[in-house]
């Protein structure tokens, strides 16, 4: 008889077998070496776990892509997005030169429209006064079917009465004007006020004594502006001017007549088509009525043909009057006395009235009523 401590050493004998077993079967581990990590792309074992400044440095990049929103995936018969139309489009900067550039001095008379620069300011306290106006006759055509999203006026400075910075302003003309022949000040009227900028160059060599760019970045209401122009409204320019008053706000700045014209950078996008709700689809939606189909107009196929009209007979071949007959009284037969004849009918007389036309010749015209059957009544059966 087989004890519960014998079984116990039974049962731990055949486990260590099965374990032996099972060590010579399994094949132990590869090991890997740095040429193998190498040979196929894997860290080497130095580097794992290391601290990140010992790492390589990754090298970053950073790509434009267009100003589209993130693609997603939508549901076939979600609604379309606020607004409509179509996507939107990457922005587009355009940029677009002055067409014409001129100032106006006091107390002078004078034309310079052909100078190589427009002068703004004053350089002895308001004695002298100078404005600049400057034209975009391209700007609508240009612009035109864009939405207007920003816009930055660029001047080349030539001189500066210092290097210290004074703030220059920039205004909507409101009235018409030409460059050639414009000499008066103060010039075609302008307001509001759509940009400032504070900046000297020009001087000499501590505030870049050869000249230099200088931006100012458009607000709100010259883009609002800007986007009228695009849409064909009346493009009158700008106007350039500084303080009246203060001599180190004397400034003079590059014309079209040089390789270095005003320009205005304009960030646009193209407008939004509207497009018209997508019709529902039957085949999704069983319950929704497919509207009917106007029929095809036949009226340019089908041809309605004219009746000839006879010049002796205003009315048309196809229809023929109705003739009236004469008159007929029926034949009765009255026996008086015995023996005697009847009377004879009376003689039929014609209608009265205004004569009508004979009848149609025969296959023309509908068939004649028959006279109505005579009776002849005899008192004196035989």
């Amino acid at each position: 008889m087989i004890t519960g401590r014998a079984l116990k050493r039974a049962r731990s004998l055949a486990a260590g077998v099965a374990l032996a077993v099972l060590a010579t079967v399994a094949p132990a581990p590869p090991t890997t070496t740095a040429a193998a990590q190498a040979q196929h792309g894997l860290p080497d074992a130095t580097t794992v776990g290391a601290s990140p400044g010992a790492l390589p440095p990754v090298e970053q990049t950073t790509a434009e892509h267009p100003d589209t929103p993130a693609e997603r995936p939508t549901h076939p018969d979600a609604p379309p997005e606020p607004g409509g139309g179509t996507p939107a489009t990457a922005t587009v900067a355009t940029t677009i030169a002055a067409t014409a550039a001129t100032h106006v001095h006091a107390p002078y008379l004078a034309d310079y429209s052909t100078d190589q620069t427009f002068s703004v300011g004053t350089y002895n306290a308001g004695t002298n006064r100078a404005t600049g106006f400057l034209r975009f006759d391209t700007l609508g055509p240009t612009l035109a079917g864009h939405q207007v999203l920003a816009a930055t006026l660029w001047l080349f400075t030539t001189w500066s009465y210092s290097c210290a910075p004074r703030p220059v302003h920039v205004d909507e003309v409101t009235a018409p004007w030409a460059a050639q022949g414009l000499k008066s000040w103060p010039g075609p009227a302008h307001a509001p006020e759509l940009a400032t900028a504070t900046f000297s160059s020009g001087y000499n060599a501590a505030c870049q004594e050869d000249g230099a760019w200088q931006q100012i970045p458009l607000n709100t209401p010259a883009l609002a502006l800007i986007q009228r122009w695009a849409d064909g409204a009346p493009n009158h320019g700008l106007a350039i001017r500084t303080a009246n008053d203060d001599s180190y706000s004397w400034k003079k700045f590059a014309t079209p007549n040089t390789p270095t014209p005003p320009r205005l950078e304009v960030t646009t996008r193209p407008t939004p088509t509207p497009q018209p709700p997508p019709e529902p689809d039957a085949a999704k939606h069983p319950g929704t009525p497919t509207p009917p189909r106007a029929p095809a107009s036949t009226a340019a196929t089908t041809q309605v043909p004219e009746p000839h009209v006879d010049a002796t007979n205003p009315l048309p071949h196809n229809t023929f009057p109705t003739p009236t007959l004469p008159l007929r009284t029926p034949r009765t037969s009255t026996v008086g006395a015995q023996g005697q004849a009847p009377s004879p009918a009376p003689t039929p007389q014609a209608a009265t009235g205004t004569p009508q036309p004979p009848p149609p010749p025969l296959g023309r015209g509908p068939p004649r009523t028959p006279p109505p059957t005579q009776t002849l009544i005899d008192r004196h059966p035989r």
